[in-house]
């Protein structure tokens, strides 16, 4: 006789098992939590090193305006901008060679500026380099792309341009200018002309190339989002800024991306903004360290668990494993299935219980679902048959009506109709509970035929039904009993001619059928103890109960959850009810 050893003995052998999933759990917590960590110290430090670039970059703006600022307030400059009148034009050009003079003596030791400018109040432009002929403003805007911001802050920088580059070995040089506004001493409010420093664009550029290193791209941009420099990712400037959106407001800015982090620096007081990124690749590279430990450390520490118990853990496992699949596919609804375990412990035992149970749910299964569909089959014939007292006495009293009138054809004709809605009635065991749009849309116009003689002009019927839905299957005189309520309540009340509206339409997953008409309408209180299932009794109320009822519980029985109706309304102002069955449902 073989041990039969119990499933408590098993389990306690499969403790193994459980260090390993801890183990694996830790070092997954760990390196996460260690990653995270590493990746903010990450951040942290590109960050303070676009903060020094951004200070340094600070430092030569405020120079280079310091500078500017002793140009503009130096009386000789002041009455040379602002005078305007001359004895001959040699005198003039002799003062701005004076003048130029001066600005060369305050900038002739400086590497980073390659020329200057003075804007007098006329208009005419003098320069440090070249001929000192007048040249126009609107020149030496265009050339540097200059705006008229100068009028709205003291200085300002220009985007990037070239300019001549006389006696310095090259026929151009490319420069961004400081732009500083001269104003009158007695009005303050008045700029009188401006001053403009020429600054070697490679001056900035040389910096940022020493200290961006780290950073697998680079953008220096200009108040406007214009680019001043770049340094492109490696193969190729893939990243690029279209995918980028950051907050104006923000001197400082993180935005993380799959691919990797933007840093944005908005510190600067001109306007420049310094962007970087890194990548996921190379926050990697420097955090890779953690992966290669944790991963190592697990690795060896599984595979020594494992070695011990892997023997015990199939053993155990095999059977358990067989037993789980086996519930989930009866949890599915497969019940044509059967275990076959000769475990000798209690794992047997149980298997032998649970074929048992399967089969006696697959017998109760089977029992009940002929018994619920003899259930469902009565009972929607129970109900279809209350629609039938009601329809059957207003046909009747329209015969009445045009018996009096001897209309003996209308007669005819109106009897017909009602014969073809008659047939239609006793044809549900035969046709089962769903028939076609189409036929639906038959029997709805028969019916409109029979009260058109009642109602004769007083109301009209709209359909709206897509070609591809008219051969789909929805309940069986679903639409008829809402028409005739949408007439009986809502319209025939009216003075007016009323008007109703049969849409069928397909809403996603969902079939949506409508009823609308332009009737007296219904006050909310009505709508809510409609829908509630209550009886209303009271004369001139907008809808029958019973058809809400009827309708309501025919969809419960067809759909469960799936189904809805809704019902919104306004005292004068029309009804509209909206059944809404699953579409996929619908078509099988």
């Amino acid at each position: 006789m073989p041990v039969r050893l119990g499933i408590k003995a098993k389990i306690l052998t499969a403790t193994g098992l459980v260090v390993a999933v801890s183990l694996l759990a830790s070092g997954t917590f760990a390196y996460v939590y260690f990653q995270k960590i590493f990746k903010e110290k990450a951040i942290q430090d590109d960050r303070v090193k676009l903060d020094q670039i951004a200070q340094h970059l600070e430092y030569q703006i405020k120079d280079i305006q310091k500078l500017a600022t002793s140009i503009i307030i130096d009386p000789e400059m002041q009455d040379f901008i602002q005078r305007t009148r001359y004895a001959s034009v040699y005198e003039q050009i002799a003062r701005a060679r004076r003048e130029m003079e001066f600005i060369n003596n305050q900038v002739f030791l400086r590497e980073d500026i390659h020329s200057a400018a003075v804007v007098c109040g006329d208009g005419l432009v003098w320069m440090t380099q070249g001929h000192f002929a007048p040249v126009r403003i609107a020149d030496l805007a265009q050339a540097g792309d200059l705006k008229g911001e100068a009028a709205d802050r003291p200085f300002y920088f220009s985007g990037p341009y070239r300019i001549p580059n006389v006696n310095h070995g090259t026929p151009t040089a490319e420069v961004v200018s400081c732009v500083g506004q001269f104003r009158n001493m007695d009005r303050p409010d008045r700029v009188t002309g401006h001053l403009i420093l020429n600054i070697y664009l490679n001056h900035f550029i040389a910096y940022l190339k020493l200290n961006i290193e780290e950073y697998d791209a680079f953008y220096w941009l200009s108040p406007g989002n214009g680019l001043l420099f770049r340094k492109p990712a490696p193969g190729g400037d893939r990243q690029g800024l279209g995918g980028v959106r950051w907050d104006p407001a923000r001197s400082y800015q993180v935005i993380e991306r799959p691919s990797g982090y933007w840093i944005v620096n908005q510190s600067l007081s001109n306007g420049w903004r310094l962007v970087s990124f890194t990548s996921g690749q190379k926050l990697f590279h420097r955090i890779g360290f953690l992966v290669y430990f944790f991963l190592i450390f697990t690795l060896v520490s599984l595979v020594l668990i494992i070695m011990v118990v892997l023997p015990l853990i199939l053993r155990i496992t095999r059977p358990i494993t067989q037993l789980t699949a086996a519930m989930n596919r009866v949890a599915g609804g497969n019940l044509d299935i059967a275990l076959e375990i000769a475990s000798h412990d209690e794992l047997q035992t149980m298997a032998g219980g649970f074929n048992q149970m399967v089969r006696d749910l697959r017998n109760l299964m089977a029992k009940s679902v002929e018994d619920e569909k003899a259930k469902r089959r009565l009972e929607f014939d129970i109900l279809l048959s209350q629609i039938n007292p009601h329809f059957i006495y207003n046909v009747l009293n329209s015969v009445v009506y045009l018996a009096r009138k001897e209309k003996n054809r209308d007669i005819a004709d109106l009897v017909n109709s009602f014969i073809r809605v008659l047939q239609d009635g006793v044809q549900v065991g035969s046709e089962g509970l769903l028939v076609p749009v189409r036929q639906e849309m038959e029997i709805v116009n028969h019916y409109v035929t029979i009260q058109q003689y009642r109602y004769r002009d007083r109301f009209e019927l709209t359909w709206r039904v897509a070609d591809d839905l008219l051969d789909h299957p929805i309940p069986k005189t679903i639409i008829q009993p809402l028409v005739e309520n949408a007439l009986l309540h809502g319209v025939y009340p009216l003075e007016g001619k009323g008007i109703i509206g049969v849409t069928v339409a397909r809403r996603g997953e969902e079939l949506e059928i409508t009823v609308s008409d332009n009737g007296v309408g219904m006050e909310p209180d009505l709508i809510a103890r409609l829908l509630s299932g209550e009886t209303i009794l009271e004369q001139g109320s907008r809808l029958r109960s019973i058809g809400i009822a009827n309708i309501r519980d025919r969809l419960r029985y067809l759909y469960g959850a799936g189904s809805d109706l809704q019902i919104t309304s306004a005292a004068g102002r029309g009804t509209r009810v909206v059944v809404t069955i699953p579409f996929h449902a619908a078509a099988s």
